[in-house]
């Protein structure tokens, strides 16, 4: 079973869903290999495209997790910041990335098309707000931690009863 995260790096209510709602979904249903968690850029502007790409960047060095975390932690700042590039690569070199290596992929510009598609997974989904959270059909908007919760125990047990 895949849930599937559609958020912004500049709200924050997906700021909020990512430092609270995430970890609980992790260790409860990731870490036990009952779901796959994926996320999908839904930026709000073109900050958090940027930051997106930034995101893509750490990936590509090994990091897609810890890094966006890091994005959301010190979301306040870096919208202050504009999310520069240089705010972005010190992001990269506060968690061990190469920053040499992560500038050279951030200017790239390789990872706009990623984003892209991502947008346009959003559109066809018809996601109108963010972040906003499915499970297998079932489409939350919004942080609602217990809502999230109580859907993906629903939804594995009509995955469990069908098998």
């Amino acid at each position: 079973m895949t849930v599937i995260d559609f958020s912004s790096y500049t709200c924050p209510h997906c700021r909020d869903f990512t430092l609270n709602t995430e970890p609980i979904i992790d260790k409860l249903y990731v870490s036990t290999g009952q779901i796959l968690f994926s996320f999908r850029h839904s930026p709000l502007d073109d900050l958090a495209s940027r930051a997106g790409e930034a995101v893509e960047a750490a990936g590509t060095l090994g990091d897609f997790w810890g890094y966006p975390h890091q994005l959301m932690e010190r979301q306040t700042l870096l919208v202050q910041e504009r999310y520069s590039d240089s705010s972005l690569t010190a992001i990269a070199s506060d968690i061990g990335l190469d920053s040499n290596q992560f500038a050279t992929e951030l200017k790239s510009g390789k990872y706009r098309d990623k984003i892209q598609a991502d947008i346009a997974e959003s559109k066809r989904r018809q996601v109108r707000a963010v972040p906003t959270i499915f499970i297998n059909q079932e489409q939350i908007q919004g942080n609602q931690k217990q809502l999230i919760l109580d859907t993906i125990d629903i939804e594995l047990t009509k995955v469990s009863n069908a098998g």
